[in-house]
């Protein structure tokens, strides 16, 4: 324990009467930093040592228990924010991912299933492989017609995420569009699906990706605020 040492008066005062006695005698006058720069290094801090000569901390005083609230209040309110950045950052990547698969659906329905009537449903597979290539991006697309028959479906991706092959069929078919949550392989896989219908045959096309992207941002995320929170605290207390 830290104590401040009992003849501290003493020492101040012998100080003032010694810098009192200077000024008088040599007609200087003592600036008031320079003396208390003076006092300041009269100080002296002495260390008590007790059980052997450790350093016991007083658990029971006012300044360690005040500490320990404060040090508590900012760990509470970090864990808070932090709980409510994590929800929301979920929240904007799930709905970003979505928007994006949706729309990709949108384009092959406006750009592909338009013209199928001309071109054939089998050109349909070679035009996706084409433009938006599935594999290479991690993605997964399906297309379906009325009576379940597929179309075209995406190979293996490159991050072996999931596996295609074992992604479940919608459940129902809407008449928009609805996203939905399937486990395929061993990660989950967030897709978009979308019925389209021209002339008299309809089509389903769902396109999606795995949830990896999302759970390795959410978890740097995760690092980075507890890393952030220990720095803070860290400074508050010293």
């Amino acid at each position: 324990m830290i104590r401040i040492s009992t003849n501290l008066l003493g020492i101040l005062n012998l100080i003032l009467l010694a810098t009192n006695e200077r000024a008088v005698s040599g007609g200087a006058d003592i600036d008031p930093p320079v003396f208390m720069t003076l006092c300041s290094l009269g100080v002296i801090v002495s260390y008590t040592k007790r059980s052997g000569g450790k350093i016991r901390m007083n658990t029971r005083s006012i300044r360690f228990r005040l500490t320990a609230l404060y040090a508590s209040i900012l760990v509470g309110l970090g864990l808070a924010f932090g709980a409510y950045c994590y929800w929301r950052l979920d929240h904007f990547l799930s709905v970003y991912l979505t928007q994006l698969f949706a729309h990709r659906a949108e384009r092959i329905a406006n750009t592909l299933l338009a013209s199928v009537k001309r071109n054939g449903e089998a050109n349909v597979g070679n035009e996706i492989e084409t433009r938006y290539a599935p594999e290479a991006n991690d993605r997964f697309i399906r297309v379906s017609n009325a009576d379940g028959a597929v179309i075209y479906i995406s190979g293996e991706p490159n991050d072996q995420s999931f596996d295609p092959k074992k992604v479940p069929r919608p459940a129902k078919t809407r008449s928009g569009g609805s996203t939905r949550i399937e486990h395929a392989g061993s990660n989950d896989l967030l897709i978009a699906t979308l019925p389209f219908a021209t002339g008299q045959q309809k089509y389903v096309i769902e396109v999606g990706g795995s949830v990896l992207p999302i759970k390795d941002i959410l978890r740097r995320f995760v690092v980075a605020l507890l890393l952030g929170l220990i720095v803070v605290l860290a400074l508050a207390i010293w």
